[in-house]
C-alpha cells in the first residue's frame, strides 16, 4: 500500500489508498476548468448523445450537487437577454439535488435531438455550483486520506464513453488520475464554500472519491 504526504497551508497529512480507490480534493480554480469542459454540447456530440439516451430527469450527480444558470446576474460576464441565435434566455436549475434538469442547446443541436433550444447558442450563462459549508481547511479535514490536486494537464476526456484520464500535479510530483465521468459525478462527497468566479462560472473546491492514481 502506497503512502504519501500532503502539505498545504502549514498542515501535513499522511494518507494511503483505500479499497475502493483514492479520494481527491480538487482546488476551486481547477474544478472551474472541469465545469467548463463538462457543460458544453457542440454539434459533433449530438448524435452520440441521442444514441446514449436522454438523461434529463435522472440522477446523474451526487445528491449534494446543485448547479444553476442565471443570465441576469448584474454585470455578469455571460449575462444577456438573448443567445447567439436570438433565443430568449432564462434562469434555471441545470442540476437539482443531483438530478439533471436539462442540457445546453442552441437551435441547431436542439433540432437534431428533437428538443427545444435552451437559449445557450454561444455557451452557458453564469453557472454557479452551489457551495457547501466548509472552507478550504474544512475540506482538507473532510478529505482525511487522499490527494490534493493543484494542477491538471492534457485533454484525456472521452465525452461519449465518459472515460477520464489526465495528468495532474498535487502533493506528489507528477501523476495521472483516472476514472469515469458518470462515477465521478455520483461520487462527489463535498463541495467547498471557497467559491471562486472566473469568467461565467462560479465553483468551490470539490471532493471526489473512488479515483485511480498512477505514476506517483
Amino acid at each position: 500500500m502506497f503512502t504519501g504526504i500532503v502539505e498545504e497551508t502549514g498542515r501535513i497529512l499522511e494518507f494511503s489508498a483505500g479499497p475502493t480507490g483514492w479520494r481527491l480534493k480538487i482546488r476551486a480554480r481547477i474544478a472551474l476548468e472541469g465545469l467548463a469542459v463538462k457543460m458544453g454540447l457542440d454539434p459533433a456530440k449530438v448524435v452520440a448523445l441521442s444514441e446514449a439516451g436522454d438523461y434529463a430527469g435522472t440522477r446523474v450527480f451526487a445528491p449534494i450537487v446543485n448547479l444553476r444558470e442565471d443570465p441576469f446576474v448584474p454585470r455578469g460576464l455571460a449575462s444577456g437577454c438573448f443567445d447567439d441565435d436570438g433565443v430568449a434566455t432564462h434562469a434555471r436549475d441545470v442540476v437539482k439535488d443531483g438530478v439533471l434538469q436539462g442540457y445546453f442547446l442552441g437551435v441547431y443541436a436542439a433540432r437534431k435531438l428533437g428538443m427545444k433550444s435552451t437559449g445557450n447558442a454561444g455557451g452557458n450563462a453564469n453557472l454557479v455550483l452551489a457551495p457547501g459549508p466548509r472552507d478550504f481547511e474544512g475540506m482538507l479535514r473532510e478529505l482525511g486520506t487522499g490527494l490534493l490536486v493543484t494542477e491538471l494537464m492534457g485533454q484525456g476526456i472521452n465525452m461519449v464513453t465518459g472515460d477520464y484520464s489526465r495528468g495532474a500535479f498535487g502533493y506528489w510530483e507528477e501523476i495521472t488520475i483516472a476514472g469515469n465521468l458518470r462515477d465521478m459525478f455520483r461520487n462527489v462527497v463535498a463541495i467547498g464554500g471557497d467559491a471562486l468566479t472566473r469568467g461565467s462560472r462560479t465553483c468551490g473546491s470539490i471532493l471526489v472519491e473512488g479515483m485511480t492514481i498512477a505514476g506517483a
